[in-house]
Parts: C-alpha cells; sequence; structure tokens
C-alpha cells in the first residue's frame, strides 16, 4: 500500500513548492500551473498518479503553498474548537464528531476542496466556534418577515444539502465500481457504470471522462468516446486525464 500511495511524494514535492514561495504562495488558483515543475519522478511512478496535480491531497499544505505559510498558519488557529471539549449534549457532540472528521479527512484528501463536504465542514467547525463567543441573536429585535422566512429557507437548505449528498455518494459509488470493474477486465459494464455516475452527477468531470476512455481504448467505438471527450473538455479544457 505504501508504494502505490500517492501522498508521500505529493507532500514533499509540496514542501519544495512552500519552501520556495513562503510569505505569499503561488498565488489562489495557481497550484496546478505552479506545481507542474516540481512533480517528482517518484510521484510520476505511482500507478495512480495523473498527468496533472490539482491539490496536494492536504488542505493545509494547499492553503501553504497558494496563500503562503502566515495565513495557513491563520487558518491553523481557526481549528481551534476541535481541541475544545464539547459540551455533553448530544447535538454539540454530534457537531465535534462531524467536524473532526471531516477536518481530518482533508489532511489526507481533497475533501475541504469540494462541496458538499466542505461546506458542511465549515458549517461544523461554525457551530464549534459559537460557544466560544459572546454574540447572540435576539428574538425581540428580530422582524417578523424574518421569521416567517426562517423555516423555509432553512428547511430548502436541509433539503438542498440531503439530495446533494445523495447525488455525490451514489456518483462517487458508480465511479468506483466503474473502476473495480475496469480492473477486472468488465470493460462493457465498467463503461456502465461511469455513465450513470455522470447522469447522475452531470459534474463529475472524471466520470465522463473515464467513460470516454473505455469507450474508445477498450470498446473500439471512437464516435462515443469523442462525444465523452468533447463535453470533458468544455468543462476544463486542462482536464489532465484527457
Amino acid at each position: 500500500a505504501y508504494e502505490a500511495d500517492i501522498r508521500l511524494p505529493l507532500w514533499r514535492s509540496t514542501l519544495l513548492l512552500v519552501k520556495d514561495n513562503p510569505l505569499l504562495g503561488v498565488g489562489p488558483g495557481n497550484f496546478r500551473a505552479e506545481f507542474a515543475s516540481y512533480r517528482s519522478l517518484e510521484q510520476k511512478r505511482r500507478a495512480v498518479s495523473a498527468p496533472v496535480t490539482e491539490h496536494p491531497h492536504n488542505e493545509w499544505l494547499h492553503l501553504a503553498a497558494s496563500l503562503g505559510l502566515p495565513l495557513s498558519l491563520v487558518w491553523l488557529l481557526l481549528l481551534a474548537p476541535l481541541l475544545r471539549r464539547p459540551h455533553p449534549s448530544f447535538f454539540w457532540r454530534s457537531a465535534h464528531f462531524s467536524a473532526f472528521i471531516l477536518i481530518g479527512q482533508g489532511m489526507l484528501d481533497k475533501t475541504l476542496a469540494e462541496p458538499p463536504t466542505s461546506l458542511l465542514a465549515m458549517l461544523m467547525l461554525g457551530l464549534l466556534w459559537r460557544p466560544m463567543t459572546n454574540v447572540r441573536a435576539s428574538r425581540r429585535h428580530r422582524p417578523r418577515m424574518m421569521r416567517l422566512l426562517f423555516i423555509p429557507v432553512a428547511i430548502g437548505a436541509l433539503v438542498f444539502g440531503l439530495v446533494t449528498g445523495v447525488q455525490e455518494g451514489l456518483s462517487s459509488w458508480y465511479l468506483r465500481r466503474g473502476v473495480v470493474l475496469e480492473r477486472a477486465k468488465d470493460f462493457r459494464q465498467a463503461y456502465d457504470a461511469y455513465l450513470l455516475s455522470a447522469q447522475i452527477n452531470p459534474a463529475n468531470i472524471h466520470a465522463l471522462a473515464y467513460a470516454g476512455t473505455v469507450a474508445g481504448q477498450r470498446l473500439h467505438d471512437p464516435a462515443t468516446a469523442l462525444e465523452h471527450l468533447l463535453l470533458v473538455t468544455g468543462m476544463d479544457p486542462c482536464f489532465g486525464h484527457v
């Protein structure tokens, strides 16, 4: 597992990028372009290595590389509520546990860089900050219209989060199923799984790219492959897997 994992060589290369740009980083949105010259041979040899690296699979390293060490250290201070013992009630323990898991996973993957997990993590962290501040809402000074709108807005946000979470979960599941089937050389079923993943979540660019790759290289259907890959390049002309 160690020999196949991409993280250690990826983290070492990112630290070199941080070392060369310690104060201000390379700027927001510039990691992919600037990191290209830091990709090590060790990283390129890993079977799971993509042609382009968009994120170092560690949110603190990503912030340090993009914004510089000073701001990345400030960001770490914002995680202080995770070190505080939560209130014994089920609600606060659940918020603390959720934030801890999501942010902890963000130090090993892109959890804090992609919705909806990034939004959920920040929501949970914001809840944990509330007991540490003196800010309190007063119902007496809340306009009646705001009170009337609060419930439907809250329900709408909850439904949106639930639908988005289910959509992301199903799309991710079928994407992983496609990978397993492709490794088992069941290319037709793998293509169907990738296609279903893309249909469930049209923004899943990886599913479209993998469907196009399997259609072209394994099923020898260049017309279908071109259809998928054109959609991919339309979504992101610099997507590294095309």
